[in-house]
């Protein structure tokens, strides 16, 4: 009964972790998107990690945050032109796209 018992703890142990694992790419998804963090991770633990993944997909990004990220993107983009004019052979690997 002994063996059956353990089995049954580390199950539940998993079971655990894992949400504990759903609930922080929840959390970390909340982030990239702009979205609020706590608000996410509550409805995740009313709900589901699941059902907050999806309604996050669903919602999508901020507009605040997508500004910023625009913004951030057209500074790195501008950033590696001007190396690129002033020393065309030592481009930093920053920069380096494919150009088809």
């Amino acid at each position: 009964m002994g063996l059956i018992a353990l089995f049954g703890v580390l199950f539940w142990v998993m079971i655990f972790i894992a949400y504990v694992l759903l609930l922080s790419a929840v959390y970390k998804y909340a982030t990239r998107l702009g979205q609020e963090r706590v608000t996410w991770v509550v409805i995740s633990l009313f709900c589901s990690p699941v059902v907050g993944l999806i309604g996050l997909y669903m919602e999508g990004e901020t507009d605040e945050h997508r500004k910023t990220r625009i913004i951030e993107e057209e500074k790195w983009r501008l950033y590696c032109q001007s190396q690129e004019q002033t020393s065309p052979s030592n481009t930093s690997n920053e920069c380096i796209t494919d150009k088809k």
